[in-house]
């Protein structure tokens, strides 16, 4: 009688050597959160964490303005180009605004006032003083610390730069956990979220 190898792994512990496959869709959860839904920017997000690098190749003078050449799979880490594709899905959709670290405060006020979910921090920021000598950092500090039930969080790329997001207090603790929970951050600049 022939015996199916899976009883002999079972008895004699052979453990199958097959990788992992991580499941990327936490990218999709979260511009879910933040986009309320847009079914173009969860789509798009699900195809890339189902297939990343079809998704890649498909988006490569993306990546490339990233200095990212997708056809390169050797350099290239899989977990940051699903990551780097949500953010420039969330930016190209409206969602994310990226600035660098010594952006001028009137710049990021525009930036932030283009994005589809202003209208969560619109009514603060009319009357908002900015010191102009503040870098982005300081800025997003002084203005999520006169918000209420909104903040402005940055999603981490490991740079100078800041991706910029407009998010309720429940949707960014809920995000925050997400990334957090995928090895990722998401910082709000203020003292902890009310």
């Amino acid at each position: 009688m022939e015996v199916p190898m899976g009883i002999f792994s079972k008895l004699f512990g052979t453990k199958d050597s097959t990788p992992a496959i991580k499941d990327y869709s936490f990218i999709a959860d979260i511009a879910a959160f933040i986009t309320d839904n847009d079914s173009e920017v969860v789509s798009k997000l699900r195809e890339c964490a189902n297939d990343p690098w079809a998704y890649a190749e498909k988006n490569a003078s993306r990546y490339l303005q990233r200095g990212v050449v997708v056809s390169d799979r050797e350099a290239n880490d899989i977990d940051d180009i699903c990551w780097i594709g949500m953010i420039d899905e969330l930016e190209e959709n409206g969602y994310l605004f990226p600035c660098d670290y010594s952006e001028e405060v009137e710049n990021i006020i525009w930036g932030l006032s283009q994005l589809k979910n202003y209208s969560l921090i619109e009514s603060y920021t009319d009357d908002f003083k900015a010191d102009d000598d503040d870098d982005a950092e300081a800025f997003v500090h002084k203005l999520n610390s006169t918000l209420k039930g909104a903040c402005v969080c940055m999603i981490d790329i490991d740079s100078d730069s800041y991706e910029l997001v407009i998010a309720s207090l429940d949707v960014y603790k809920k995000i925050s956990a997400i990334a957090k929970n995928n090895g990722y951050c998401l910082l709000y600049t203020s003292p902890s979220p009310r």
